[in-house]
C-alpha cells in the first residue's frame, strides 16, 4: 500500500508534478526541478580510513546499518573529531547509502554526536526541503532512476561518487505540501512498525505453542 501510495503522491519520470495530491494543494502547480547541490549547503560523505574501534565512545555509522538495521560500532573521540573536523553529520541532515547497496535514506532525528563511515553520504538540511520528504522522495522511483542512471556501472561493489550524486536531480513542491506527504507517509511507517512487532510476537507465541504440542526428544527416548 505505502509502496502504490508513493507511486501517486511523488512525480514520475518525465513528470513535473504527482498523479494524487491533497485538495488544498491541487492548484498549487507544477514541482521545481532542482539538482541536489542547489537544495542543501553540502553533500559530503564519511571518512576514507577504516577507523580502530572501541567498545565504547562516539556511534559509527556505515551501509549496514541503514540496510540491515545492524547496530553501530564506536570510535574514540579523538578519531571521531579528525573525522568530523571539515563536514559533520547533525540532526535533520539525511543519511545515504552511496556504496553498495545504494539509495537507502535514513533522517538524522537524534543529538548526540556521531560520525559515519565512506559509504555514507550526508545531505545537508536546508530551509528548502523537509528533511523527512526529501528522504521519502529518494525512494521515489523518480529518484532511484536518477541514482541508477548516474552510478559507475562497472563498479564493484557499487557505487555513486559525490559528484554524480550532486548533479541528480530533485523535484519540489511548496513546504506546505512536503510536510504533508512526510507526515501522510511517516503514519504508514508508524503502522508497518507496528505490524512488524505483532508479527514478531505472534511467531514467539508459535514457537512455545509448538514445544507444548508436540513432544520432545528427551521424552520420546524415555
Amino acid at each position: 500500500h505505502k509502496k502504490g501510495l508513493m507511486q501517486q503522491l511523488f512525480p514520475r519520470e518525465g513528470e513535473t508534478q504527482p498523479r494524487l495530491r491533497f485538495p488544498e494543494f491541487r492548484d498549487a502547480g507544477e514541482w521545481v526541478e532542482k539538482k541536489l547541490e542547489e537544495i542543501t549547503p553540502a553533500v559530503f560523505d564519511g571518512t576514507h580510513q577504516t577507523p580502530t574501534y572501541t567498545l565504547e565512545g562516539v556511534p559509527f555509522f556505515s551501509v549496514e546499518n541503514l540496510i540491515s538495521g545492524n547496530a553501530n560500532k564506536f570510535i574514540s573521540r579523538d578519531d571521531y573529531l579528525l573525522a568530523t573536523k571539515r563536514n559533520k553529520p547533525e540532526k535533520g541532515d539525511i543519511l545515504l547509502t552511496r556504496i553498495g547497496k545504494i539509495g537507502y535514506s535514513q533522517v538524522v532525528t537524534w543529538t548526540h554526536e556521531f560520525s559515519v563511515y565512506v559509504t555514507l553520504a550526508v545531505i545537508k538540511q536546508s530551509r528548502m526541503f523537509d528533511s523527512h520528504f526529501l528522504s521519502y522522495f529518494v525512494q521515489s522511483e523518480f529518484y532511484q532512476s536518477e541514482l541508477r542512471a548516474r552510478s559507475l556501472p562497472n563498479a564493484v561493489p557499487p557505487k555513486i561518487n559525490l559528484d554524480s550524486l550532486r548533479s541528480t536531480k530533485v523535484l519540489l513542491t511548496n513546504t506546505g505540501e512536503q510536510q504533508h506527504i512526510a507526515d501522510c507517509l511517516n503514519s504508514l511507517d508508524f503502522l508497518i512498525y507496528a505490524a512488524i512487532q505483532e508479527l514478531e510476537t505472534l511467531k514467539i507465541h508459535k514457537r512455545g505453542l509448538m514445544q507444548q504440542l508436540f513432544p520432545t526428544a528427551e521424552a520420546v527416548e524415555v
